[in-house]
């Protein structure tokens, strides 16, 4: 299948399918070991407001109609438009979907110098309602390329989902306003034993909070966005996620302490700003490098060179629009 809207930076490669689901995650080198084992799930859990009800595929609940409430993972029902912003390897994604009376506009970097990826979301009612909205992200991932032996696991300490096995730990989250807010997370068995993965847990809006799986696992996490009315200051609310790889749990820790000291958006935009200043510089890569490394102050081993790219980013020219 082919990938769309790949992002990385040369030590962290993530790509998408064309039902804007993770299709792959590459770490620490590009193209060698691949750590997803399926597609990683992406929906909204509201309450339905389409005339029509829902068309269930196989294995999927039918109880939609006016009045009921549905989780509508990213590849049932959704129009999808994938492009990049301009002059920038960050991802726009404008989602819509009738039946839920809703709109969401995605962005998605991956740092360009650290193994963090930053996805924004702004979910938008449709509806002359206020509504809850409740945002899920399903990470069916495999270390190292291979289901067998992995941990999947809630941690307190970095209050977010990790998978590890020997040297490799990927950690996933939501934020809402520079903090992070998990407000439902599962683990399980995935592919396995007949166990589909914990994403079916999200059927009713619920995550179980199972806290540890081992073997071959999977996890999903769940944020909840309060929407005002159709054409009221709250219509559009936001959320972000944060995947991150790293070789062991203190690896991760420094890049939760990354995330929190830049915040997700600061993220996106100080990778929106290097990436733009690097292609003012020179069209050819190696001159390009060097002129914004130059113009950003950075060397490529100093945090110090991050608060640089920060002061950059911080500018009207790097700013994603609201």
């Amino acid at each position: 299948m082919p990938r769309d809207i790949p992002v990385g930076n040369g030590q962290l490669l993530v790509t998408f399918d064309g039902h804007y689901r993770i299709r792959d995650l590459y770490f620490p080198h590009v193209g060698q070991e691949n750590h997803v084992a399926s597609p990683c799930r992406f929906g909204v859990w509201t309450d339905w407001v389409g005339d029509e009800p829902f068309v269930p595929g196989p294995g999927e609940k039918a109880d939609t109609g006016p009045g009921t409430h549905r989780v509508c993972w990213s590849d049932q029902g959704w129009g999808i438009d994938r492009r990049y912003r301009e002059n920038t390897q960050t991802t726009d994604v404008r989602m819509t979907h009738a039946g839920l009376g809703l709109e969401m506009r995605c962005h998605d970097v991956v740092d360009f110098r650290r193994a963090v990826m930053v996805r924004r979301i702004d979910v938008t009612n449709w509806v002359d309602a206020e509504r809850e909205v409740r945002v899920f992200s399903h990470q069916d991932l495999a270390m190292y390329g291979n289901k067998v032996g992995d941990t999947a696991y809630f941690d307190p300490q970095l209050r977010s989902v990790i998978h590890y096995r020997q040297s490799r730990y990927v950690m996933a989250s939501f934020y809402r306003d520079d903090q992070q807010q998990n407000d439902g997370f599962a683990t399980g068995n995935a592919g396995f034993g007949g166990a589909e993965g914990t994403w079916r847990d999200a059927e009713d809006g619920v995550l179980g909070g199972n806290a540890v799986g081992q073997g071959a696992v999977d996890s999903t996490i769940m944020t909840r966005i309060a929407l005002g009315p159709a054409g009221g200051p709250d219509q559009t609310g936001r959320a972000y996620l944060v995947i991150a790889a790293a070789f062991d749990y203190a690896g991760l820790a420094d890049l939760h302490r990354f995330v929190h000291r830049e915040s997700p958006q600061g993220v996106i935009d100080r990778t929106d700003a290097y990436w733009r200043l690097w292609l003012r510089s020179n069209p050819d890569h190696a001159a390009g490098q060097a002129a914004v490394e130059a113009e950003l102050g950075q060397s490529s081993t100093s945090d110090k060179s991050d608060k640089s790219a920060a002061e950059v980013s911080g500018s009207a020219e790097a700013a994603l629009p609201e």
